[in-house]
């Protein structure tokens, strides 16, 4: 990650037949092994949206 990304505010964004559904990834946790469980295996058409870091 860079400085330019809020890794802790991630989000995958999945269709489905009734409508895209909204999955948040705290990857933070989950690379230091807190939250492991909630690791997000990718499928084709997901979008990662990784937002910029909010101001200070």
């Amino acid at each position: 990650m860079t400085n330019f990304a809020d890794p802790s505010s991630i989000v995958v964004i999945r269709r489905f037949p009734e409508g895209q559904r909204r999955i948040a990834f705290d990857y933070p946790a989950v690379v230091d092994g807190t939250r492991i469980e909630d690791n997000i295996y990718l499928e084709s058409g997901d979008v990662v949206f990784v937002p910029w870091p909010l101001a200070p």
